[in-house]
């Protein structure tokens, strides 16, 4: 079973290992930050939020354009912030976003951050 029918299947840590070693594997920038991509779904599906932090923040690291890193990031601190609101600052959504390259191309991901940094802010009493 290739790691999407593992995901479809609901094989969350099966799927895991595979993006995982499909990794190791790859030599594509643009297909390892995917492959993060998914590792980090899986982990969101898992619970385990600061693995899913880890792939999300690799997958903008090695490829800045690939919008869904953003949107998986943000779901991440998302779920960080309900679970512990002391967590540092969720503006790094944003900064980090700011350097894509094709802003106009990924307005959901981007909508997505902004939305995560406003409630971010509102639990900081950070803005009315």
């Amino acid at each position: 079973m290739n790691a999407f029918t593992l995901y479809s299947s609901q094989l969350y840590k099966k799927a895991l290992d595979t993006f995982k070693l499909a990794i190791i594997k790859c030599d594509n920038d643009s297909d390892i930050a995917q492959l993060h991509d998914s590792c980090a779904t899986c982990c969101l599906k898992k619970e385990k939020y600061d693995e899913a932090l880890i792939h999300s923040n690799e997958c903008i690291k090695i490829c800045p354009q690939y919008s869904k890193g953003y949107y998986r990031r943000a779901m991440v601190l998302e779920i960080i912030l309900k679970t512990s609101p002391d967590c540092g600052t969720i503006n790094d959504v944003i900064k980090d976003y700011i350097k894509c390259h094709s802003l106009q191309e990924n307005v959901e991901a981007f909508g997505k951050a902004v939305i995560v940094a406003v409630k971010y802010s509102k639990s900081k009493n950070e803005i009315g």
